[in-house]
């Protein structure tokens, strides 16, 4: 065997992960491993003051640590410090650790009797409301950015799409004048309130006497529930067998307004339909008072051809012939 059993002290195997590695690392010359580590710990140290890396790689493409390598460290500060604080000490710590030059980079002995380290440290009750005041950050920037998707969502929900309303301007009147057809169509026209929540096409089915009467017992359904409304007739003078209408202006606690048009048109087997249609205003606060309307109907909603337990009563005869305004056409909304 050889006599000479001494062993190089200089490294060059590359190990670990790139963004922590020292400049000599990654040129692949000869290391130490002293040094090298210190390199890394600085990177680390530098990532729990800061929350992200000094620079991306060790190399001279790399703007950061280029401004390391010519001794730039003022530049190299005073970027990273729009987005971080440093104390002092940490700063001179730092920049002492993130030498390019091996042999005059600090030593572990260095570091621990470096001011930085002997500095007072924050109490655990101080800790600690750190912490929670990070948390409720966190916290409200979630809510912020949950709340802009919904903003978002219903923005594109709301959006006024003229091919998707000539679809279904069917809901108006039934295919035929038959109760049998008007059965069958039941389930693509008219979905029940009950068991799908709020119907597709806003539309309710009720029986009642007369269309005047209808509206008359919406009028009082929306005293009954408690909004704070503005009611118009569209029709002062209600003749029975033709449409009436309403519009009616809710103010909402949480969206400010919504405006709903109210149509009741007669259909086959005694029944009416309620169309209830947002004008103007915020889509969940419709759908909350399409909702409140619905339940206090339920006594006179049709779920299938029996009649309910209920029917509207005619309304007494005679009232103001003066012709109020008129509700917006379906036709001119889509201009």
């Amino acid at each position: 065997l050889s006599d000479d059993t001494t062993l190089a002290d200089d490294l060059t195997t590359q190990c670990g992960t790139r963004a922590y590695m020292s400049p000599e690392i990654i040129a692949g010359t000869p290391y130490e491993g002293a040094p090298a580590d210190i390199w890394s710990a600085g990177v680390v140290l530098f990532i729990l003051l800061a929350g992200f890396p000094p620079f991306q790689i060790a190399t001279r493409q790399d703007w950061w640590f280029r401004a390391c390598a010519t001794q730039q460290y003022e530049a190299f500060w005073a970027a990273h410090s729009r987005t971080a604080v440093f104390s002092p000490m940490a700063t001179d710590l730092l920049t002492r650790i993130f030498d390019v030059n091996p042999t005059t980079r600090l030593t572990l002995a260095e570091i621990w009797q470096h001011p930085w380290l002997h500095e007072p440290i924050l109490s655990e009750a101080a800790m600690t409301n750190e912490l929670l005041a990070r948390k409720e950050k966190v916290t409200l920037e979630k809510l912020r950015a949950q709340k802009a998707k919904e903003d978002k969502s219903a923005a594109a929900t709301t959006s006024f799409n003229p091919f998707d309303r000539n679809t279904h301007r069917s809901i108006h009147t039934l295919p035929s004048t038959s109760l049998e057809t008007t059965t069958s169509h039941d389930a693509m026209f008219f979905p029940a309130v009950q068991s799908c929540g709020i119907p597709a096409y806003t539309t309710l089915r009720c029986f009642a006497s007369t269309a005047a009467d209808l509206l008359q017992r919406l009028h009082e359904t929306f005293d009954k529930v408690g909004l704070r409304y503005t009611w118009t007739d569209a029709l002062a003078s209600h003749v029975p067998g033709n449409d009436v209408k309403a519009k009616v202006h809710v103010a909402t606690a949480a969206s400010g307004r919504v405006d709903v048009a109210l149509l009741v048109t007669e259909a086959p087997g005694g029944l009416f339909l309620v169309e209830v249609r947002r004008r103007a205003g915020d889509l969940f606060a419709f759908r909350q008072v399409f909702d409140l309307v619905s339940a206090d109907l339920s006594d006179v909603l049709a779920e299938d051809v029996a009649p309910p337990a209920k029917v509207l009563a005619p309304a007494p005869t005679g009232g103001d012939d003066e012709e109020a305004e008129e509700l917006i056409s379906d036709e001119a909304l889509m201009i």
